[in-house]
């Protein structure tokens, strides 16, 4: 920040003002300040002196008093770009990531050779997912600075997101030559090889950042889940924590912070004997939830005589459903403060409950329907010829890993030739506006679904599932259906390695990718299978 803060000023400033940069640059940020308040008593409205203590007051952790400081300067000198870019600092430290961004172009726009600027402006567009117009803002950054090894990391991890490993460990082994000791490197350099299937120099990668920056929450959440899909839950559950740091940076984790924010770290279940009231909180996506669902029954045998369960409203009337749930509060509504005795995260169930591999709870289906739930169904179902099977092939778009997992439904068309099944379509929301021109007839009732309940209820008629990596495979095995699910090359920890089945689900079969990006080998593999199922039943 203070490179490009002070740049041009010299010595031409007041005496006084002078001083204070010179306290500033040492970090003497309580002298610095009494200098820029003498400089403001005697000069309301110098600009720099305004501006600079809105920077003092974003170092201190002040986000609103700095952007209010910050902005009075702009109001003075509009054409100041370092200005803009602190605002834009300012602004996003409060969560105004759309203000924030107009700010760095504005900075950009008046000094086209401030890469700070352009970095900045990438790193908040792609926290909002838009990845191709931060693709652009690195590239605008390397343009100036062809070996700026930030600049050169965030594209690397930009292109990985966008299913481009080769070019991302590219820009990235460039990041780390050019700058060895920058630990964001290494970690993206991990990430890049885990896409790769490089994975024992994946997690010396991430061992790497980790011995630059021991604190580095992003490279301890990456190597935990390389610890997780090799099967290592001892060390892998544990650096899973790291999630709710705040320099993790994945867009589920920022509405998380403020809801961690709101909860007594003292009162945080992790196993201990306790009892009371215990709150599990949804802290992940709807899949997580489904899977850790197990463990709800679970938890009055551990000393709790009451379990709220506080979730996204898509999932209300399932967890109503589930044993051992006493309350269900939608995370739509306020957190229940008070309410009480104990709270925990529902991905952290099975850290609390020491998982390991050999002890996860198998018992499917753990997710039971009655005959109400399932009645609306049955008739529509049952008209329907043949092997009756449900499909679903996309994520939600905002998934970092949505690029590698979802598969356009067109894909599916040799599954959809199998004349002797029926296909329901299982997608809502991202990726159902396929179904219009679909290589093949599929049944679509999921317009009629107001929920998971509704979907669930839906799959319980069915004869088989097949489906990416989504909340659907999650749903399928906890009701105890056959589900077939392709994995992407890299996998995902819960899947882990060079297996077709699954620790979590007994009933799902994985149908894994040979090599990044290539679904056509798994699809026939899926589609001789359909053939050889439907031909048993």
């Amino acid at each position: 920040m203070l490179g490009w803060l002070f740049r041009g000023l010299g010595k031409t400033g007041a005496p006084p003002l002078q001083s204070g940069l010179e306290h500033h640059q040492a970090g003497r940020l309580d002298q610095a300040e009494a200098v820029y308040k003498a400089v403001l008593a005697a000069d309301p409205d110098n600009v720099d002196a305004l501006h600079f203590s809105g920077v003092i007051a974003y170092q201190r952790g002040d986000a609103g008093a700095a952007a209010a400081l910050i902005a009075a300067a702009l109001s003075r000198n509009p054409a100041n770009a370092p200005a803009h870019n602190n605002l834009g600092n300012a602004l996003a430290a409060q969560g105004d990531l759309a203000r924030a961004v107009d700010c760095y172009r504005e900075a950009a726009r008046l000094a086209p050779g401030y890469v700070d600027a352009h970095i900045n402006l990438g790193a908040k567009l792609k926290m909002q997912g838009l990845l191709d117009e931060a693709a652009v803002a690195y590239r605008d950054a390397l343009a100036h600075a062809p070996s700026h090894a930030t600049a050169l990391s965030n594209l690397g991890a930009i292109m990985n997101e966008q299913a481009r490993p080769q070019e991302a460990l590219a820009l990235c082994q460039r990041a780390v030559a050019a700058k060895p000791g920058l630990a964001e490197a290494h970690n993206n350099l991990g990430n890049a090889l885990q896409s790769l299937g490089q994975r024992e120099d994946a997690e010396a990668a991430f061992r790497r950042a980790l011995e630059i920056k021991p604190d580095m929450a992003s490279a301890s959440l990456n190597y935990g889940f390389s610890r997780l899909l090799h099967g290592d839950y001892a060390a892998g559950l544990l650096l899973l924590e790291k999630r709710f740091e705040a320099s993790v940076s994945l867009p589920v984790h920022f509405g998380l912070r403020n809801l961690v924010s709101e909860l007594d770290p003292a009162r945080r279940w992790s196993g201990q004997a306790a009892s009371g009231t215990l709150l599990v909180w949804a802290d992940q996506g709807l899949g997580d939830s489904v899977m850790t669902l197990r463990y709800l029954p679970l938890l009055k045998a551990r000393g709790f005589s009451r379990v709220v369960v506080y979730g996204e409203p898509a999932l209300l009337r399932l967890l109503s459903a589930s044993p051992g749930v006493d309350k269900v509060i939608s995370k739509q509504e306020p957190l229940p403060a008070g309410t009480y005795d104990w709270h925990c995260p529902n991905m952290s169930l099975p850290l609390a409950f020491g998982t390991r591999l050999e002890s996860i709870p198998k018992e499917v289906p753990y997710l039971r329907l009655s005959q109400e739930m399932l009645s609306p169904w049955k008739e529509r179902i049952a008209a329907l010829p043949g092997v009756r099977v449900g499909l679903a092939w996309a994520g939600t778009r905002m998934n970092p890993k949505d690029a590698v997992r979802s598969i356009r439904l067109e894909k599916f068309a040799p599954l959809l030739a199998t004349s002797s099944c029926s296909f329901v379509s299982l997608q809502k929301g991202d990726g159902a506006e396929e179904l219009a021109a679909a290589p093949g007839k599929l049944a679509d009732w999921m317009g009629e679904c107001r929920d998971l309940l509704d979907t669930a209820a839906l799959m319980r008629q069915l004869d088989l599932v097949i489906t990416v990596d989504t909340i659907v495979a999650h749903l399928a095995g906890a009701l105890g259906l056959p589900v077939w699910m392709f994995n992407r090359y890299e996998s995902e920890w819960r899947w882990m390695l060079a297996r077709e089945d699954s620790p979590w689900y007994p009933t799902l079969r994985l149908y894994r990718q040979e090599r990044p990006g290539d679904w056509d080998a798994p699809i026939a593999r899926a589609a001789a299978a359909l053939r050889e199922f439907s031909r048993a039943r």
